[in-house]
């Protein structure tokens, strides 16, 4: 079921929240090149490319410092400056609660995906641009794959990175070729990367998936990651 819940207005310019400092050295050595994937943090968007939708995984909470929601918000902001549309998980909480209001504060199209169980706790957006109500969480899931063009990961979690670990296994097995791009704040997903990593030296995941992931601390490089991925000449 879809429910229309307003008009968006024509989008005006768009201030950014401030810039915060930079993640701190990482330690280890493993996952490092993994983690440094990043271009120049001014690297130049283009408005005109094919990607429409990005799908948003994050929390449900807002997590202990400030840096989590700052740069949700600047992930936000740039995927409204690049008029995408952004799809979510449909909730009014959290970091997806804060996502979902800075869009629609900047006249950008938001879509969100929410189960009856949480629609029924009150804990559905109701300013959205849509809200698909769906019955259960695995209709969730597939209903933001089937909505987006790529996939942007936010710290969150258990339900994060079981979303995250879903789109991977399906780039894997060829169901899509959808890039997936991981927000590093405060090195965030560090650990989960030298996890992988040491999946991949242990034989059990192929280095061709771990590589194809975009991993940046920079939510406006990220974005413009995303975006270069998705252009024909970077395939």
């Amino acid at each position: 079921m879809t429910i229309t819940l307003r008009q968006v207005p024509t989008q005006t310019s768009i201030p950014t929240v401030g810039r915060l400092p930079a993640a701190s050295v990482l330690q280890s050595n493993l996952a490092e090149s993994l983690l440094n994937k990043t271009g120049s943090d001014t690297m130049k968007s283009q408005v005109t490319q094919p990607m429409k939708t990005i799908t948003v995984f994050c929390g449900s909470r807002s997590g202990v410092h400030d840096d989590y929601l700052n740069d949700a918000l600047r992930v936000t902001e740039a995927l409204v400056r690049q008029r995408i549309t952004l799809v979510y998980g449909g909730g009014n909480i959290g970091l997806m609660g804060a996502i979902a209001n800075r869009a629609i504060e900047l006249g950008g199209k938001v879509i969100g995906v929410i189960p009856e169980i949480l629609f029924e706790k009150e804990l559905a957006h109701h300013e959205l641009t849509e809200l698909h109500q769906v019955s259960h969480m695995l209709e969730r899931k597939n209903k933001l794959t089937e909505l987006a063009d790529g996939f942007i990961v936010l710290p969150g979690g258990i339900g994060t990175l079981d979303e995250l670990s879903e789109e991977m296994a399906l780039n894997h097995i060829g169901y899509q070729n959808k890039p997936i791009a991981l927000l590093n704040t405060r090195n965030y997903y560090h650990h989960l990367m030298t996890f992988l990593t040491h999946t991949s030296s242990e034989g059990f995941m192929s280095a061709q998936l771990l590589d194809q992931l975009i991993i940046d601390s920079h939510p406006e490089t990220l974005v413009d990651k995303m975006i270069q991925k998705s252009l024909p000449d970077q395939h």
